[in-house]
C-alpha cells in the first residue's frame, strides 16, 4: 500500500514539470505555401522509385531493441499472471482455514 502511494506521488511529481513546459502560450502556426503566378509546381514524388539502400542508426536501434521489448512485455504479462494466481491461491487457502 505504501509503495503504491509512493509510486503515485513520484509519478505526479515527475509529470507536473512536463505539463508546465508543455503549456506554452506561444502557439505557432505554419501558413500554407503560396505559389507565385509564374512559378511552377514541384513534381510529386513517385514512391515506387525510392530504394532504401541502408538502414539509418534509428532503424538499426529499433531492429535491435524489438526482441527486448517483446521479451519485457512477455515477462510483464507472466508476472501479472503469477501475481493473480498467487493471490487467488492465498485467498482460497485462507477461506479453507477459516472454515475449519
Amino acid at each position: 500500500m505504501i509503495m503504491r502511494r509512493l509510486f503515485a506521488t513520484l509519478l505526479i511529481l515527475f509529470t507536473l514539470p512536463v505539463a508546465a513546459i508543455a503549456d506554452d502560450e506561444d502557439d505557432t502556426m505554419v501558413p500554407p505555401a503560396v505559389l507565385e503566378e509564374g512559378g511552377s509546381r514541384p513534381a510529386p514524388i513517385d514512391l515506387s522509385e525510392i530504394e532504401i539502400t541502408r538502414m539509418t542508426p534509428a532503424d538499426e536501434f529499433a531492429q535491435a531493441t524489438t526482441p527486448l521489448v517483446v521479451a519485457m512485455g512477455i515477462g510483464a504479462i507472466t508476472l501479472i499472471v503469477v501475481t493473480v494466481a498467487g493471490s487467488k491461491a492465498k485467498s482460497s487457502k485462507s477461506e479453507e482455514d477459516s472454515e475449519r
